[in-house]
């Protein structure tokens, strides 16, 4: 364990103790990066709360800037709150309009970063519904990454 004991430099990437072939990578608290993704994307001033990020399956040497509004997700949930059969039925006012304390709540967050919520997106015709379907999918693919339990 001498290697995280002092470690020369602080990093996120350090060598594996029994495979040096293998890089370990550590992330600190990946529950508040969570919520800090969402809250973030809450606290964007822009119209319609606008995260913007680069088009990950683009090969261009520049990718192209995709959008995600937050006001997609509160246009998708006014759209379904009547219906008895909800294509994303995490989303709720609640978890949508949100006070100082229940921003600190995972399963809020976890409710807009939603399998649901990208099946829902993926087959809404509304602006912007497939860029911010892919925005939750990348935070989504992470989460599945870091909240991985081993035994």
């Amino acid at each position: 364990m001498q290697l995280f004991a002092y470690p020369p430099k602080l990093s996120i990437v350090y060598q594996h103790p029994v495979d040096s072939s293998r890089p370990l990578f550590l992330i600190l608290d990946p529950v508040h990066i969570l919520k800090s993704a969402r809250n973030d994307w809450l606290n964007q001033k822009n119209s319609g709360q606008c995260m913007y990020f680069p088009d990950a399956t683009s090969n261009d040497e520049r990718p192209p800037i995709l959008t995600a509004p937050f006001k997609t997700l509160r246009d998708l949930h006014k759209a379904e709150q009547n219906e008895l059969l909800k294509l994303a039925p995490t989303l709720s006012l609640e978890a949508l309009n949100l006070t100082t304390l229940e921003r600190q709540d995972v399963k809020l967050a976890l409710r807009v970063f939603s399998p649901s919520t990208v099946a829902a997106l993926n087959t809404s015709s509304a602006q912007h519904a497939e860029e911010t379907s892919k925005f939750i999918s990348r935070v989504l693919d992470w989460w599945r990454v870091v909240n991985v339990k081993t035994p």
